[in-house]
């Protein structure tokens, strides 16, 4: 962990909950996060600002260009998980090729589009291998059950994947 005060690499701004100006930073799941003295969450930091490498995201040609335009239309051009606009974004797994893997979960179900959500490059690479946490999976899934566009059945066969990935032991 290291320790930031606000002059060249502290935080960007006062801490919204108590005015301070010194973090740190802490790497979980290879994201750098920047947290506020007080402990409040204030942002991912760019690999380019920490001085580490940054990863990388493999093209998926399995992808087609028609999918990915209804992937972030249907998010509205906004990453789900910072929901963020105006940048660059992704189309990401909510429940990781990592997990489904790992935990048996049906290819079909991986690769459905009901599986795919909006995501800026800062997200999806800082969620790495992993399954999106339950606040953002839920989110997601309204906005796919408001769209209308899947069956209520693959969403709830989403969910339960979900479910006994964030349920396994770490």
């Amino acid at each position: 962990m290291t320790e930031f005060a606000n002059t060249d690499c502290g935080l960007r701004k006062p801490c919204q909950r108590c005015g301070g100006l010194t973090g740190t930073v802490t790497t979980k799941s290879g994201q750098d996060v920047v947290t506020c003295a007080c402990g409040t969450y204030q942002y991912c930091m760019p690999k380019s600002e920490s001085g580490r490498d940054p990863r990388t995201v493999r093209t998926r040609d399995a992808i087609k260009p028609s999918t990915k335009v209804r992937v972030l239309t249907r998010f509205n051009n906004r990453c789900v998980i910072c929901h963020g606009e105006g940048v660059d974004l992704h189309v990401g797994h909510l429940i990781s090729l990592f997990d489904a893997d790992r935990y048996d979960v049906d290819p079909d179900l991986t690769n459905h589009e009901a599986n795919m959500a909006a995501m800026c490059v800062e997200c999806n690479l800082g969620l790495g291998d992993q399954t999106a946490p339950s606040p953002v999976f839920l989110d997601a899934l309204r906005v796919l059950h408001d769209s209308g566009d899947f069956d209520h059945g693959t969403l709830v066969r989403l969910f339960a994947a979900a479910m006994t990935i964030w349920k396994a032991p770490a």
